[in-house]
């Protein structure tokens, strides 16, 4: 019988622990990571706030994807993660979080966007419009085209206290951190389903454009200003993983599916809001396809 030396198996016992441990940590960060991304329409800090755009976004560092799934900020659901029972428009979760239950505006966005479309979040981002002026100013300009001009006479300011006439050349325009800022909040001409589109688009620019080594000479100068323009609830650890599933990803861009005007049905409060109410099954099948279990919508 062969017996290993005492000294021998000191070593080998913290070296095969390591190894395991790191094992664990490198199939932990391949794992697919989830994230809700929710632009707030918020003009106060204090207060509670609703969220105008909707986003999931899932990275998966084995495949080398992310997909993408926007929700409307209509569609008609149930709340979840509050005291009380209510139906209401998507964008309110955020909203009736913090107003029920105290600060739980995160908590109860993802939890009602998890259960709509059957796929567990990990963690929430929501994103103030500021750091989107700022991000999109650090990179320069983005270009955009439009097929006709488009104008809108009286759009208003983020804090809503002027108007003034906002308008898209035919052609392309190339847009600084405020123009993009207008681009992606405006709702006329066309519908919320237009900004929808905008919305992705402009990711999908700023994506690219960060695929650039040269584009990250002014990202230093945005962390100071991350607390102030974010609210989350990814922790320290978890942001390693995120960041390093979505950086993995990123260079294939991101593979988009939404809910569209035909997956839904038109309804009216008796308050007169108009809503928009999904079609059954719709969501959990944009959950299906976010996770990759069925073909992305052409």
């Amino acid at each position: 019988r062969t017996h290993v030396p005492y000294w021998i198996a000191l070593t080998l016992i913290p070296v095969l622990t390591l190894t395991l441990l790191l094992g664990a940590l490198i199939s932990s960060f391949n794992r697919p990571v989830t994230v809700l991304l929710l632009g707030s329409d918020g003009r106060s800090v204090d207060g509670p706030s609703r969220s105008d755009s909707i986003f999931v976004l899932r990275a998966d560092p084995r495949a080398g994807t992310i997909r993408g799934l926007c929700l409307p900020r209509d569609i008609y659901v149930p709340i979840q993660g509050i005291p009380v029972r209510r139906t209401a428009k998507l964008n309110s979760a955020l909203f009736y979080g913090d107003y029920y239950a105290g600060s739980q505006g995160i908590p109860a966005a993802r939890e009602t966007v998890s259960d709509l479309i059957g796929v567990p979040v990990n963690g929430t981002v929501v994103v103030h419009f500021g750091l989107l002026e700022k991000l999109v100013d650090s990179i320069g300009v983005v270009e955009t085209y439009f097929e006709n001009p488009v104008t809108y006479p009286q759009f208003y300011s983020m804090l809503g206290e002027n108007s003034y006439a906002l308008r898209f050349e035919a052609g392309w325009n190339y847009l600084n951190g405020r123009k993009a800022l207008d681009y992606v909040r405006m709702r006329k001409p066309d519908t919320d389903f237009g900004r929808m589109k905008r919305n992705r688009q402009l990711l999908n620019v700023i994506m690219a454009r960060r695929k650039s080594p040269a584009s990250w000479v002014h990202l230093p100068a945005l962390v100071p200003q991350l607390p102030s323009e974010i609210e989350t609830d990814v922790g320290p650890l978890a942001w390693l993983r995120v960041a390093w599933a979505f950086g993995r990803c990123a260079p294939n861009g991101i593979a988009w599916d939404s809910i569209e005007k035909k997956d839904l049905l038109p309804g009216k409060l008796t308050s007169g809001a108009q809503v928009l109410l999904p079609e059954p099954g719709v969501l959990k099948a944009a959950g299906r396809t976010l996770t990759g279990d069925q073909p992305t919508h052409l």
